[in-house]
């Protein structure tokens, strides 16, 4: 049976109208939309694209269009998924002009949400830059060199301190937070937080500043990094946030004058830890900012079916290591779920050899049920 008079109408539908409709948890704003997955659960490890029309969820490691989305949540085959969305039958014709209204509908749609996406990207752009312009390189005894110190970092922190190295890393000594708090009908805007911050330059293959990471710091906390309850619901406020346009971007940490070697780690604190415990020469060090930028998009084997470990060639948003790069080294944590960390750095891998002909993947593996940093803290303990 033809099913592409279903299909074309399915389409019709986009991932957040369907996620609406179903009454999921999902932040409303922005190009990337968050929330729990409606089957494994979490706070915001199910995302869906508006300008891609593209959904994602981290645990599942599973993801694709509006139909995929309904074929996965709820168990169904591809004619039952495309019968559930547009509530029609597939034997049920449809009247082609009814068919072509559809499509010319899908694709204002698809228009409208693009402009929306954009706005809301140069938006967290310019913000993202207005930190840039807050921060200052970190001062000697300053809050980032206290928190490289919490951290087990100390020999870093002295070369940077005497300045002997060079990081690219910010510190910003107060930064104000706030956040909307209802009151009555009104809302409010509260300063929540006054705290240092580190900051990281996200920085994208054509050397364009497009993001940053921010962690907030507190140097009475086990960890070094604040911990608050947000004052509207009671749960934990995320101790690092990140603004902007992060895709296929890198906090370049550290990078020599004649690179040919790029260790890459998900975290700042990871790859300072390469850095500080094995540093080569000829090695740059740089934080990957997430998992899911450095892996990009999965793709398809040669039957058409996704597969978790290899990457979507075409999926120009992956992070891809530059030119100069001969040898990728990613560093694997083993505090999170090993076959989806596997899959991720295998698509980073494979992009990259994929893309850079003659470059040669590696991945070096922290201990079970810890990262690298862990295993400096806890071997300095």
């Amino acid at each position: 049976m033809n099913l592409d008079h279903l299909k074309n109408e399915a389409q019709n539908t986009s991932c957040i109208d369907w996620a609406e409709r179903q009454g999921w948890a999902i932040t409303k704003r922005g190009n990337d939309r968050f929330g729990p997955c409606p089957l494994c659960g979490g706070t915001d490890r199910f995302a869906i694209n508006i300008s891609k029309n593209v959904w994602l969820c981290r645990q599942c490691d599973v993801g694709g269009d509006v139909i995929k989305l309904v074929q996965h949540m709820e168990g169904l085959d591809y004619k039952s998924a495309l019968e559930r969305i547009t509530g029609r039958k597939a034997a049920e014709p449809i009247d082609p002009a009814r068919e072509a209204e559809l499509k010319a509908q899908a694709e204002q749609d698809r228009l409208a949400r693009e402009r929306v996406a954009n706005r809301y990207r140069q938006d967290q752009i310019r913000s993202a830059r207005r930190i840039m312009n807050l921060a200052r390189l970190p001062k000697p005894g300053g809050p980032v060199e206290a928190y490289l110190r919490k951290r087990g970092l100390d020999k870093l922190a002295d070369t940077i301190a005497q300045g002997r190295f060079k990081i690219l890393l910010r510190e910003i000594e107060r930064f104000e937070r706030k956040i909307p708090v209802k009151n009555g009908g009104k809302v409010e805007w509260i300063t929540i937080d006054e705290c240092p911050v580190m900051v990281g330059e996200i920085i994208k293959p054509n050397d364009d500043l497009d993001a940053v990471h921010m962690t907030f710091l507190d140097p009475t906390t086990p960890k070094g990094k604040r911990e608050k309850a947000d004052p509207n619901t009671g749960n934990p406020l995320p101790s690092k946030i990140m603004k902007g346009s992060k895709k296929s971007g890198a906090i370049r940490l550290y990078t020599p004058s004649a690179p040919t070697r790029l260790v890459v780690g998900e975290g700042i604190e990871t790859t300072l830890t390469a850095l500080q415990e094995a540093y080569q020469p000829n090695t740059a060090y740089w934080c990957g900012a997430d998992l899911g930028n450095m892996a990009g998009a999965a793709g398809e084997d040669e039957n058409g079916k996704r597969c978790n470990h290899l990457p979507d060639l075409n999926d120009d948003e992956a992070f891809v290591p530059p030119a100069w790069c001969k040898e990728l080294v990613l560093l694997r944590d083993g505090d999170s779920d090993s076959k989806k960390t596997d899959n991720q750095l295998q698509r980073c891998g494979r992009r990259a050899m994929a893309l850079r002909p003659g470059l040669v993947a590696k991945i070096a593996n922290a201990a079970d049920g810890k990262d690298f940093n862990d295993m400096l803290v806890e071997g300095a303990e």
